[in-house]
C-alpha cells in the first residue's frame, strides 16, 4: 500500500506534466511546420540521428542502474554524475569533430555546424541524467514533471521565436538547446544534488554488469529504431527524409504521452516487485492493456484519417507524409506495447538477455530495411511495418522467460481493445466517406466528426461487452493521471449499479 500510494501522488503529477508537454510539442511543431521547409526538418533529422547516437551509451546505463539497485550510496551518486558529466564532454568534442564526416555520409554541407552547435546537449544531457533518475527512483515525479514541462515550454518558445525571425533550421536547434539547458538546471534544484567531488572507480565496479549489458541493448535499440532515418537520408535525401521525420512525430505523439508515463512508473514499480511473481505480471499485463487502450485507437484514427489529420496539423505542403503515417501508424501501436516489455528485462536485472534479443533482432530490422529502400521511402516504411509485426511477439516471448508470464495471457488482456479499436475504423471511416458525400472536404470538420464517433463507439462497446475490462483499464490510466478516466469509471458504476428504486 505504502508503494501504491506513493505511486499515485506522483504519477498523477508526471501524466499532468506529459500530457502538457506532448501538447506543447505538437503545437510548436504545428507551428514549426508552416514556418519552415521539409528540407529544414531534414537537415535538422539528420545531426540529430548523429546526436542521438550517442545520447544511446550517453550515462553507459548507470542512470537506470540508480534506479534498479536495491540501495545506493553518496560516493556512488557522486561518481556516477561526475562520470556522466566528463560523458557528455568527451562525446560532444567527438561529435564536433566527426560532423564534417557526418556531412559527408548524407552528402549534405549544412548539417556539420548543425552538429556542432547540436553537440552541446550531449554536455548537458550528462549534467541531466543523475538528478533525473534519482528523482525516479523517489518516485518524486511531481518534481520532475514540472522541471521537464517548463523546459520543453521555454524550448518551445525559444524555437519558435526563432523560426519567426527567419532562422530557419537554426530554429529548431534553439529549440533543443534551450529545452536541454532549462531541463538540466531544473532538474539539478528539484532533486536537490549538490554532488561531492568524489569520483571512485569501484564504486562504478558496482553497476558495470548491468550497465554494460543495458548500453550495448541501447546501442542495438538506436540501430533498430533509426537506420530507416539513416538510409532514407543517405540514398533518398533530406526532403522525403523531412517527410518520413513528420510522420514519425505525428505517430509518437500520442504513443509517447501515454508510454513515457507507464514506463516511467513502471519500472520502479516491478523493481519492487521482481520478487512477488503473481503481483509482477498482473502489473505488467494490467500497464500493457492500459497503454493499448490509448495507442490502440489513436493509431487507428490515424490510419484512417491520415490525411486531413496532416492537411489540419501541418498544412498543404506536408500532403505526401499521409500515405507514411498510414503504414507507420500500425508500428507505432506495435512499438507503445514493446515499450512496456523492455521493463521485464530490466525490472530483473536481466540486461544480458536483453542484449541477446537485440543482437538477434537487429539483423532481421536491418535485412527488411535495406530491402524496403530500393522501394523509396513508402518501401522503407512498410518494411519497418513487416519487421516489427514478426518480432514484436518474439521479444515478448524472449523477455518472459523466467516468469509466469505466457504469451496467451498478453493476448487475452489484449483482445478486448484490439476488437473495439477495429470498430472505431470503421466507424470513423464511415464518417469520413459521409461527410465527403454530403460536399464536406474541410479537415477540421472530418477529423472531429470521425474522431469523437470513433472514440464513443469505442467505449460504448467496451462498456456493454467488456465493462469490467474496461474498468480495470481505467483505474491503471487514473492512477497514471489520464484525465477523464476517474469519471468515465465513476459512470460506469453509476449505470451498471441496480435501480433501487424499482428494486
Amino acid at each position: 500500500m505504502s508503494l501504491t500510494r506513493q505511486v499515485v501522488s506522483g504519477v498523477k503529477w508526471t501524466a499532468a506534466g506529459r500530457y502538457g508537454e506532448q501538447l506543447l510539442v505538437l503545437l510548436a511543431t504545428a507551428i514549426l511546420a508552416r514556418l519552415l521547409a521539409p528540407d529544414d526538418f531534414g537537415v535538422f533529422g539528420m545531426a540529430l540521428l548523429a546526436s542521438t547516437a550517442f545520447t544511446v551509451v550517453a550515462d553507459l546505463g548507470t542512470g537506470t542502474a540508480l534506479v534498479q539497485r536495491e540501495t545506493i550510496s553518496a560516493p556512488l551518486i557522486s561518481s556516477v554524475f561526475w562520470l556522466n558529466v566528463g560523458l557528455g564532454v568527451l562525446y560532444c568534442a567527438v561529435a564536433y569533430v566527426a560532423a564534417p564526416l557526418v556531412a559527408l555520409f548524407f552528402t549534405e554541407p549544412l548539417v556539420a555546424p548543425v552538429l556542432r552547435v547540436l553537440a552541446g546537449t550531449l554536455v548537458l544531457g550528462g549534467i541531466s541524467a543523475v538528478p533525473q533518475a534519482l528523482l525516479v527512483r523517489r518516485l518524486a515525479f511531481d518534481r520532475l514533471a514540472g522541471a521537464q514541462l517548463s523546459a520543453v515550454a521555454l524550448g518551445a518558445f525559444a524555437g519558435v521565436a526563432m523560426a519567426v525571425a527567419g532562422f530557419g533550421v537554426w530554429s529548431l536547434v534553439g529549440q533543443q538547446l534551450t529545452r536541454g539547458a532549462a531541463e538540466a538546471g531544473l532538474l539539478l534544484l528539484g532533486a536537490r544534488l549538490r554532488p561531492s567531488l568524489v569520483l571512485r572507480v569501484h564504486e562504478l565496479r558496482g553497476v558495470r554488469q548491468f550497465s554494460l549489458s543495458l548500453t550495448g541493448a541501447q546501442i542495438g535499440s538506436y540501430l533498430i529504431r533509426n537506420l530507416d532515418n539513416i538510409l532514407i537520408g543517405r540514398v533518398l535525401g533530406s526532403t522525403l527524409l523531412g517527410y518520413y521525420d513528420i510522420a514519425w512525430r505525428l505517430i509518437q505523439y500520442p504513443l509517447v504521452a501515454v508510454t513515457s508515463v507507464a514506463n516511467r512508473v513502471l519500472l520502479p514499480a516491478l523493481s519492487r516487485l521482481q520478487t512477488q511473481e503473481e503481483r509482477f505480471a498482473l502489473a505488467y499485463l494490467r500497464s500493457s492493456a492500459a497503454v493499448a487502450f490509448v495507442s490502440a485507437p489513436a493509431m487507428v484514427l490515424l490510419f484512417v484519417l491520415a490525411e486531413p489529420t496532416v492537411r489540419l496539423l501541418l498544412g498543404e505542403a506536408w500532403v505526401p507524409a499521409a500515405p507514411l503515417v498510414m503504414v507507420l501508424a500500425p508500428v507505432g501501436l506495435f512499438q507503445s506495447v514493446g515499450a512496456m516489455t523492455g521493463n521485464l528485462y530490466v525490472a530483473r536485472g536481466a540486461t544480458g538477455r536483453l542484449l541477446a534479443w537485440t543482437l538477434l533482432a537487429a539483423p532481421v530490422t536491418a535485412a527488411a530495411l535495406l530491402f524496403g529502400v530500393r522501394f523509396g521511402v513508402t518501401g522503407v516504411a512498410i518494411a519497418r511495418l513487416v519487421a516489427n509485426t514478426l518480432l514484436s511477439p518474439l521479444n515478448f516471448l524472449f523477455a518472459a522467460q523466467g516468469t509466469s508470464l505466457r504469451l496467451r495471457d498478453l493476448a487475452k488482456a489484449l483482445k478486448p481493445v484490439a476488437l473495439a479499436s477495429t470498430v472505431v475504423g470503421v466507424v470513423a471511416v464511415a464518417a469520413r466517406l459521409g461527410l465527403e458525400s454530403l460536399g464536406i472536404q474541410q479537415p477540421v470538420v472530418i477529423v472531429l466528426v470521425g474522431s469523437a464517433l470513433g472514440v464513443l463507439a469505442y467505449i460504448g462497446i467496451l462498456m456493454a461487452s467488456r465493462p469490467r475490462v474496461l474498468g480495470e483499464v481505467l483505474e491503471t490510466l487514473g492512477l497514471a493521471g489520464v484525465p477523464g478516466t476517474d469519471r468515465l469509471r465513476h459512470r460506469m458504476r453509476q449505470d451498471m449499479a441496480p435501480d433501487t428504486d424499482r428494486a
